[in-house]
């Protein structure tokens, strides 16, 4: 038996919490609050996606011969969830019905485009930006993967970064030796050697947080030459890690890993910098707009005063809630799923890590009211059986008592023994008198009956210890039903009295 929730609005739109799981137990408020937001708000949320990366696939995409580029799969997954729309990237302004727009990869973002990201975000636009130190998905199809090391491969938004008080470490990616994913060096797979530059992140390890509704219920993410995010000094902005490397990582310049990197080179020249970086944060708070004076495509006349157009908005309008991860590779299907293949047919995917999900959750987390994004996870309830663990206690403490004192004897026994059996410098035994062979038998049987009351000690606190957890499964798995077992027959015997009762008071009236 085991109990779950199922919610239905007027609409018959039905929510469901399948399962009541206690390993889950922190995020129980933030699942019935998004229940309960999604069935008083039943209509598909509209998010924009804005990528300078093929994530949504091509048709007929010339260089890759005429054949269609299938769209990424975590493209798919939205969109079994939301209703997606594209937005060009130079696109000068974004529909007033998006709620959330989803941002990778911003490579070459003209000022236009950047402007009417900024005033998104301070109407109370959620966004979720993916940027990257050097994006090795960054690979128009149909091209040789050595024809493109010369392609600038790297995205940053250091102008809204800025204004925001946060920054992605220019030049460096976070490197771990934790993390690091063992990755077979030739092809006959015979060499494994860790590649500190792809990190495979875990909640086992610390690396997600568990206070935070996106991550806390994740369990790995995959990632590739991530950046390190940080906070400026002075800043007054919310800065909450989501995603982090252990504390051994370091930033390496990522000119070492352009190139056809060495691995092995990489292992060998690493030094931790015995801290966490953070390659994935919220970021909340009232911050300032990046472009103050307006839209930077419309230049004032000469001789004129900059004026800030109307609806322009200086300031955020509340709080903002920003994603920024520094990793655009997390996103490719090579990190964490897999085509399953009969020849040449795609029968389906399987996924090894939790990049897909961690995509979806944050969005669907953005698109939510202001009180579900601000709900964390809660310190995990516990409320031990203290009765019980004081009578194991006790009974511990007083069984220990009694094994001291008993191997305090023995250890008196075995020294006694020793004493009485000793040999003479020339090798020979020393002939024991009658009352000594008698003291050394005594000690002896003394050792034995020692050594078997220890036994029986050790067999006695185990089994009061057994017996204090079957009386507590009893007491909760069997007295409960004998209880409702005998209420059950004592009313039924109640009602059948009353029957005979009422069938007695006819008789008699008749």
């Amino acid at each position: 038996m085991y109990f779950g929730l199922v919610g239905e609005n007027s609409t018959n739109r039905r929510e469901t919490v399948p399962i009541f799981d206690p390993g889950k137990e922190e995020f129980l408020e933030y699942d019935l609050t998004r229940m309960v937001y999604l069935l008083s708000d039943p209509a598909k949320k509209t998010i924009g996606l804005m990528s300078q990366l093929p994530v949504e696939g091509m048709r007929d995409y010339p260089l890759a011969r005429g054949q269609d580029i299938p769209p990424w799969q975590f493209v798919r997954a939205l969109k079994d969830f939301f209703e997606v729309k594209t937005i060009a990237p130079d696109q000068a302004d974004i529909p007033a019905d998006l709620k959330v727009l989803l941002l990778v990869h911003p490579k070459t973002l003209s000022d236009k485009a950047l402007y009417a990201v900024d005033q998104f975000v301070m109407r109370g636009g959620r966004l979720m930006v993916f940027v990257d130190p050097q994006c090795e998905a960054d690979v128009p199809p149909g091209i040789n993967r050595m024809q493109t090391m010369q392609i600038p491969k790297a995205s940053n938004l250091p102008k809204l970064f800025d204004a925001w008080g946060i920054e992605m470490v220019p030049d460096r990616f976070a490197a771990d030796k934790k993390a690091a994913i063992s990755i077979p060096v030739d092809q006959s797979r015979s060499e494994v050697v860790p590649h500190i530059h792809f990190l495979n992140l875990t909640k086992e390890n610390g690396n997600l947080s568990s206070a935070d509704a996106v991550t806390g219920q994740l369990g790995s993410i995959n990632m590739a030459v991530a950046g390190a995010l940080r906070k400026k000094a002075g800043a007054t902005v919310g800065f909450d890690p989501l995603i982090e490397t252990s504390t051994e990582s370091a930033l390496v310049d990522v000119n070492e890993v352009k190139m056809m990197p060495d691995p092995k080179r990489l292992m060998a020249g690493f030094v931790s910098g015995g801290t966490r970086l953070t390659v994935a944060a919220r970021l909340t708070g009232t911050v300032p707009s990046a472009f103050p004076g307006g839209d930077p495509t419309k230049q004032p006349a000469a001789g004129e005063q900059p004026k800030p157009e109307e609806g322009h908005l200086a300031q955020s309008k509340e709080s903002i809630n920003v994603i920024v991860v520094a990793d655009c590779d997390m996103l490719a299907d090579g990190l964490w799923v897999q085509a399953a293949r009969m020849g040449q047919v795609v029968l389906g995917y399987y996924k090894f890590a939790d990049n897909g999900d961690f995509v979806v959750g944050a969005v669907d987390n953005l698109s939510g009211s202001s009180d579900l994004i601000q709900l964390r996870a809660r310190a995990k309830f516990s409320r031990p059986f203290t009765r019980i663990e004081a009578i194991q206690k006790e009974a511990d403490q007083r069984f220990l008592a009694k094994e001291q004192e008993l191997r305090t004897k023995l250890t008196q026994a075995e020294t006694k023994i020793n004493e009485l059996i000793q040999k003479n410098p020339s090798g020979g035994t020393i002939v024991l008198t009658p009352e000594a062979q008698a003291e050394l038998t005594r000690s002896r049987e003394e050792m034995v009956k020692t050594r078997k009351d220890l036994r029986a000690i050790n067999y006695q606190r185990n089994q009061e210890i057994e017996r204090i957890g079957t009386t507590l499964k009893f007491v909760n798995i069997g007295l409960m039903p004998i209880l409702v077992g005998v209420a059950a027959v004592g009313l039924s015997a109640y009602r059948a009295n009353r029957k005979r009762a009422w069938s007695r008071s006819q008789k008699t009236l008749s």
